[in-house]
């Protein structure tokens, strides 16, 4: 592993704790919207983005590389409105697949086919961000302004393991 993509990587941590706290950031503007089951969504999605900062964490340092943790940014995010909120997670998460395929890139000119290899996991759970993050703005957009639509949405979101 060469020292450009040592270095991403460890960026890469510190991207996954502030999507974390993007997360937690998100969970507490819907609570206070008094949507339970969104905030709960939103929390678990922050708790997954701390496994993926620990992921990569473990893989540093199973590879005899030196982790570096760096401040994080903390989220400032001016979204009141609903669809705001999940647009923001949307964009977010189209920026996180945007620095893994950058990290990715870098393995791919250097060779380093055991971090291409690490990685792929990385792009498929993006896939998965990508897409869960659109179904959620979908399903807000069905839900519309109606209230029961909202408290199905809320309620839908809020069933998530």
């Amino acid at each position: 592993m060469n020292n450009k993509t040592k270095a991403l990587l460890n960026e890469q941590i510190a991207r996954e704790f502030e999507a974390g706290y993007m997360y937690l950031d998100l969970a507490a503007k819907c609570d206070i919207k008094g949507l339970k089951g969104v905030a709960h969504w939103y929390r678990l999605q922050a708790e997954e983005e701390k496994e993926h900062a620990m992921i990569i964490y473990n893989y540093l340092l199973d590879e005899g590389k030196d982790v570096v943790l760096s401040s994080l940014h903390m989220p400032v995010h001016d979204v009141t409105e609903l669809k705001d909120i999940f647009k923001e997670a949307l964009q977010h998460e189209l920026y996180i697949t945007e620095t893994i395929n950058n990290i990715y890139d870098n393995a791919y000119d250097d060779c380093d086919y055991r971090t291409m290899h690490f990685l792929d996991w990385f792009v498929n759970e993006q896939e998965e961000e990508e897409r869960n993050a659109r179904a959620n703005l979908e399903l807000l957009e069905l839900a519309g302004s109606c209230g029961c639509g909202m408290l199905r949405l809320d309620e839908t979101m809020g069933e998530r393991k």
